[in-house]
């Protein structure tokens, strides 16, 4: 039982990644000229970790913008 509830909680952490991951590229894709929205080209790779205990180590796209 302690074993899934530790794979949940990982899981629960890796989708709040994701989400949080989703929302910057969101705002960084989409971009007001004047008054029409034009979409930028970019590429993202996307690294799915290997265990949940790895997903607890990645950091999030937004606090790695405020570092830089």
């Amino acid at each position: 039982m302690a074993n899934t509830d530790k794979a949940i909680m990982g899981l629960l952490k890796y989708e709040h990644l994701l989400s949080e991951s989703s929302k910057t590229i969101q705002d960084f894709l989409w971009a007001s000229d004047d008054m029409i929205k034009t979409i930028k080209m970019t590429t993202r790779m996307i690294h799915t970790p290997e265990s949940t205990e790895k997903a607890k180590n990645i950091k999030s796209t937004k606090k790695m913008k405020k570092k830089n």
